[in-house]
């Protein structure tokens, strides 16, 4: 019988003591006290046993040294309150019932409990497991073990955070420095916790607090009170997760993105880059998107920034009457820019006899500065004119004043563009397929080379579920209300101390699948592929000459009115229930929205089961119809909504996409496909041998790129588009290798960071594109019908005059904030992960915006709002800690001067302590002595060696850089050479270039078609010295082993682990014979600037067939023999096949269709270790009916099979940067596996269709 317990003395003695000792909730309680007191014992005990076997004492257990058997927390002494003492005493005096609650019966219990479950997302293991995507025999993670370990360890050693009295301890001038944080300390943890490529779990962040205490640092908070700074900032200066729900029931979160632009606009360096007009200079230059077409003319002028501020509060909108300075009345119609000072667009007014104004629609310009009156003005002046009849019916009247005006309440009102990118995204670094749809933007009202940088790219929302025209459906909506609530920060540029802000979209510079989706576009599989016009048709068209010759040029364009109407047809088509019309519309339109797909579903399901229960096909088509009507905005999808989004129009050909990844691909693939390892061997020696300098490349991994050649990325392609063509000659046949020399040749027009003058290019452009495809149709005439790629190029003009250079519209900052992503999503407890990724994500941008400077509201005395920022220290950590801005991909505004030099570094002499003194060069012991200009220079001058300098292009550029140069002797001309030699002289900052000249051959290389460079002077070398400062640019040349013997004679070590081993590699040598060298114009970096100096004769495209159709027609005639080949090929087969296996009816027999997708748990060979299975293994599995993985030397459309889903994300294995470009994506095929031995299988597979 249990014993009972003791009554402590502190409660009093009542009457009823014996009978409440005897009672059934006494022998409760004591049992209870039992079971408490034995584990408090054992764990007692297991602590002293610890404790003895360390030899040590227990306040000296560390993190290091404490290791429990099993860890069980320490319960806390069991001390009696002052409630507990006032209710024994109650109970003592008054006989108390106590009362856990109402008693609930075992099934409300049990439905009880499984809803609570049910919330907490683990009732039912096997459901939950199969939505993450998890295998149930799947091993337990270590690594998430140890860190849950770690954390119950870490709050073992400190249960108790002491109260965190930094905050109060801090003097009021330092707390100021570091403000809004208590402390710097704080500011680094918080930095710390938000890092973007660096992910810290809540356990490591605590162990990095512990370990800040253990060293005994000053002011390291307590991890509570570091969440209580942070929930605290969110609140005061974050961006806001909303919560959403698509139109298809499906839960997602958004970041606000009026947040996110608030926090750009009222960054005051961020501010000052906006371009808030489109932009017009007057010598024709284009660089930027507000220089395009698109802002400067096509755009409707409501759209765009409305009105102009002329200071001191008086403000000008467009569609309001005006007057200028001599009298005339005008109205404005576009604000626009022309070499920086503002000008306008008007409509003249003019008075009839009647004295009745009158509207002239005929625009003129005039600068803003001659605006003398605006529309407040005159009706305060009473000067506002009666209308003619013609002028009120066209509304002109009606539109005054412009209603944004009260909107914007007295502050200048401005419009934000941005860039809407959206792609499917693994949310796993594994091998393991963990599908999100992203969407992230960028602010297109700054400059490209500020977008460049990962610190200005943001993210918008992620969802499992919700697509892409789901959550742009959400998103359209919170920045449809800038338009009405806009955005407004504090503007010291602004006369009234403040602007507002609204947001439209302007672009969606996605992948192809991705844009001929958001385009309504079937895609490549449909007869009409293209997303912008209308070219193809049906096979038989396409081969035809007439259709052929089409796919070579830009067909009538599609419009989003088309598009929508379109799709309107189709849901009326469903309302009726004509399904067999409505396959017919895909066809003949190539138009198929798979937005609205789900709603026509839906309506052709509910069409027949009202139908079956017998109500007559009319009234049932007239209710869906009205149903139509009265849900019409939530039907069609949003792209094709949207104000000023016109998604044919608005989603431009995409470099990294298209021409690394795709047309470049191909030309690739059909070059190595046939390749022998001979060969393979010879072009890797080659590429190795290449010059980079004056690349946008890094380094060449010519193994690397020939071992993985079916694997290679956006890197590996950069590097063979602009060196491949140098190391192809007697390896490929003819027209492979006009294929090479022409998509270099285009791709450097492409890179264009800045148009001289925009016709001329477009032209160069065009025969550029026309060279390309002619040579790629000559390798291979199908693939002009098969690769819509090919076909888009065709469009690229057209869009380089709407948006500038399409270096804007690349997506490689995109793909590259994949890797930001990620960390979030992996430190998820995959849950809600939309919800948690979207709140670290939004974390990140409010540090961001601290530590940058930007400034945010909070409420003063009285309810004021007053715009404060982080403290004078916190903001100059960002700018002096280069590591903390590389880390949140950040570029400052400073960048080192043209013309400064860079000292060589200092070599330490083996065995002698100290730092050497720097070796001190006189001019006349170097090559400067032969330069003609040496007596320029005092040659007993005293020099310091220097490592670099920076040209006037803002490059660095050494002693192995090829440069132009402005001559000394007349600086509007260029000379060009080979750096030797930098110095600095010892008394100054100045410094010196020894220049090796060289110039440019009269002719073109007969092999390569690019311009060759020679040395001034056969017989010996021509020097010249050169200030740093002269300089202009760095550019790429090739040594010409094709007119040498340059053959890979040399040899030397192989390194391994960074040491010399024994083993050796052959290396080529270049011919010293052959002294010209080649200059690369398919080189990516500036390509402008070299077709600025060297002769037009020497780098402009030109034709290379003159009569085109001539081509196509024959190119088409060999299109279709091969065809007919083919039929009669597999007429043969079946042939063979019926005779074999009679009843086949001369068709292959079915097999089993197995289905596979990126959740397949087997290894994809060929894809990450580019080695192809073996011959035996393949015959296996095909026998067996198993799927077997396309081999590379197929001919079919396996070169598209690794676009890149991350190509700047470093860390990343080529596993995860599966191709979703698949040129089938919209008609997913099944692989078929062979029960024939022998035959290998190829298999195809869309990954964007198959939800894994």
């Amino acid at each position: 019988m249990p014993a009972t317990r003791e009554i402590p003395e502190c409660y009093e003695e009542g009457p009823d003591r014996k009978e409440h000792l005897s009672s059934t909730k006494h022998r409760q309680a004591v049992e209870e006290s039992e079971v408490r007191a034995a584990g408090r014992a054992n764990i007692e005990q297991r602590l002293g046993v610890v404790v003895a076997e360390q030899g040590r004492s227990a306040s000296a257990l560390t993190l290091t040294n404490l290791r429990l058997p099993d860890f069980q927390p320490v319960l806390a002494q069991e001390i009696p309150s002052e409630a507990e003492k006032s209710m024994w005493r109650e109970y003592s005096k008054y006989d108390a019932d106590f009362s856990a609650g109402d008693q609930v019966s075992d099934e409300d219990a049990r439905r009880s409990f499984e809803k609570e479950m049910d919330m907490m997302g683990i009732w039912d293991a096997v459901s939950l497991g199969r939505q993450l995507d998890g295998e149930l025999d799947e091993p337990p993670n270590p690594a998430a073990e140890d860190d849950a370990l770690l954390a119950e360890v870490l709050a073992a050693l400190d249960a108790s955070d002491p109260f965190d009295t930094t905050e109060a301890q801090q003097d009021a001038v330092k707390a100021a420095e570091w403000y809004p944080y208590p402390s710097k300390t704080m500011l680094l943890l918080d930095i710390c916790d938000n890092l973007p490529r660096l992910p810290v779990s809540e356990s490591l962040m605590r162990t990095f607090i512990w370990i800040l205490k253990q060293c005994g640092a000053n002011d390291v908070p307590s991890l509570d009170a570091l969440r209580k700074t942070q929930k605290k900032l969110r609140t005061q200066c974050g961006v806001p997760t909303i919560s959403c729900t698509s139109i298809q029931g499906k839960n997602f979160y958004i970041n606000d993105p009026r947040a996110i632009i608030r926090m750009e606009c009222a960054n005051p360096d961020i501010r000052s880059e906006l371009h808030l007009y489109p932009e017009v200079n007057t010598n024709g230059s284009v660089s930027e998107l507000w220089h395009g077409s698109k802002l400067c003319v096509e755009l409707s002028p409501k759209l765009l920034t409305p009105m102009f501020d002329a200071g001191h509060g008086v403000h000008y909108y467009i569609d309001e009457l005006a007057q200028l300075s001599d009298g005339r009345l005008v109205i404005p119609v576009r604000w626009i820019k022309v070499d920086g000072a503002m000008h306008v667009d008007v409509y003249s007014v003019e008075f009839n006899a009647e004295n009745e104004a009158d509207v002239k629609t005929d625009i003129f310009r005039v600068s803003a500065a001659l605006l003398a009156f605006n529309f407040l003005d005159l009706t305060f002046r009473n000067q506002i004119p009666k209308w003619t009849n013609a002028s009120t019916a066209s509304g002109y009247h009606s539109r005054m004043p412009n209603p944004l005006r009260a909107i914007a309440k007295g502050d200048p009102f401005y419009t934000i563009f941005i860039d809407y990118f959206s792609d499917d995204v693994s949310g796993n670094r594994s091998k393991s397929w963990n599908k999100h749809w992203n969407a992230y933007m960028t602010n297109r009202s700054l400059p490209r080379r500020l977008l460049q940088n990962e610190f200005y790219v943001h993210f918008v929302s992620t969802s499992q579920h919700a697509s892409i025209p789901e959550q742009f459906k959400e998103f359209q909506k919170v920045i449809k209300t800038s338009e009405v609530d806009p955005i407004r920060v504090p503007d010291p540029a602004s006369s009234t101390g403040c602007s507002c802000y609204r947001i439209i979209v302007n672009t969606d510079p996605s992948d192809n699948p991705m844009q001929a989706e958001i385009c309504s576009c079937m895609g490549a599989a449909a007869n009409l592929p293209c997303r912008k016009c209308k070219a193809g048709g049906s096979q038989q068209d396409k081969a035809s000459n007439e259709g052929y010759h089409a796919m070579f040029s830009c067909a009538e364009p599609r419009s989003k009115s088309l598009i929508l109407e379109t799709v309107q047809k189709q849901v009326e088509l469903a309302c009726e229930g004509n399904e067999a019309e409505l396959k017919r519309t895909y066809t003949a339109n190539g138009i198929k929205d798979k937005y609205t797909e789900y709603w026509i579903n839906d309506i052709l399901d509910r069409f027949k089961k009202e139908v079956d229960r017998g109500a007559s096909k009319a009234a049932v088509s007239a209710a869906l119809k009205q149903w139509v009507k009265d849900h019409n905005d939530d039907i069609f999808s949003p792209f094709l909504t949207t104000e000023g989004f016109d998604p044919p129009r608005d989603t431009p050909i995409e470099l990294l996409h298209t021409i690394l990844l795709g047309v470049l691909k191909y030309v690739w693939h059909a070059t190595t496909k046939s390749w022998t390892a001979d060969q393979k061997k010879t072009f890797e020696l080659r590429l190795q041998a290449a010059e980079t300098s004056g690349l946008s490349v890094e380094g060449i991994r010519a193994a690397y790129i020939v071992q993985y050649a079916n694997s290679l990325i956006g890197r590996q392609f950069k590097v063979l588009l602009q060196c491949g063509v140098f190391q192809l000659h007697g390896l490929v046949s003819d027209n492979h290798f006009l294929a090479w020399k022409t998509v270099g040749e285009l791709s450097a027009l492409l890179w264009y960071p800045e148009i001289d003058e925009m016709e001329s290019h477009c032209a160069d452009l065009h025969v550029a594109i026309g060279n390309f495809l002619d040579s790629f149709a000559e390798i291979d005439p199908s693939k002009m019908i098969t690769k819509v790629k090919t076909h888009l190029l065709t469009h690229a003009p057209s869009d380089v005059r709407m948006f500038g250079p399409l270096l804007g519209a690349i997506t490689e900052a995109f793909e590259s904030f994949n890797g930001v992503f990620r960390p979030c999503s992996i430190l998820s407890n995959h849950r809600a992960p939309s919800r948690d990724i979207a709140i670290q994500l939004a974390a990140q941008e409010g540090v961001k915006h601290r530590v940058a400077g930007g400034t945010w509201p909070i409420k003063g005395e009285g309810n004021e709002i007053i715009w404060t920022r982080c403290g004078p220290a916190a903001r100059q950590l960002m700018i002096d800690q280069p590591i903390l801005q590389r880390l949140f991909g950040w570029k400052g505004a400073g960048t080192v001067a043209a013309g400064s030099v860079m000292l060589a570094p200092i070599s330490a002499i083996k065995g002698q302590r100290g730092r050497p003194d720097r070796k001190i060069i006189v001019l006349q012991t170097t090559k400067a002595v032969l330069a003609f200009n040496c007596k320029d220079y005092d040659l007993a001058s005293e020099w310091y060696k220097c490592k670099n300098f920076v040209a006037q292009s803002e490059e660095v550029c050494d002693t192995s850089s090829w440069v132009f140069s402005s001559s000394p002797i007349d600086p509007e001309n260029a000379v060009m050479g080979k750096v030797v030699d930098v110095l600095r002289r010892t008394d100054s900052m100045e410094g010196l270039v020894i220049l090796e000249q060289y110039e440019l051959q009269p002719e073109r290389h007969a092999l390569f078609n690019m311009p060759v460079l020679a040395p001034r002077r056969r017989e010996e070398a021509v020097f010249l010295l050169l200030k740093p400062k002269e300089i202009r640019f760095a550019f790429n040349v090739q040594h010409d082993c094709s007119s040498g013997t340059c053959m890979p004679t040399g040899k030397r070590p192989i390194l391994q682990e960074r040491q010399e081993t024994q083993l050796e590699e052959y290396f080529i040598e270049h011919d010293p014979l052959v002294s010209q060298f080649i200059l690369n114009i398919a080189s990516l970096h500036n390509p402008h600037l070299l077709r600025r100096v060297v002769p037009a004769a020497l780098i402009k495209p030109s034709p290379l067939w003159d009569d085109r159709v001539l081509l196509h027609r024959q190119q088409a005639e060999r299109l279709r023999e091969g065809r007919d080949a083919r039929k009669v090929k597999n007429a043969a087969a079946a042939a063979a096949r019926e005779a074999l296996e009679p009843g086949t009816s001369g068709a292959a027999p079915k097999r089993k269709k197995t289905a596979i997708g990126p959740g397949s748990k087997r290894k994809r060979t060929g894809k990450t270790t580019g080695r192809q299975p073996k011959r035996r293994k393949v015959v296996a599995r095909a026998a067996q009916g198993k799927v077997v993985p396309d081999s590379s030397d197929s001919d079919s459309d396996s070169e598209s099979d690794s676009d890149s889903d991350s190509e700047a994300d470093e860390g990343e294995t080529n596993e995860e940067n599966i191709d979703r470009d698949f040129e089938a994506e919209n008609q997913p095929r099944q692989a078929v596996a062979s029960k024939r031995p022998g035959l290998r299988v190829r298999v195809h597979v869309d990954y964007r269709a198959l939800n894994g």
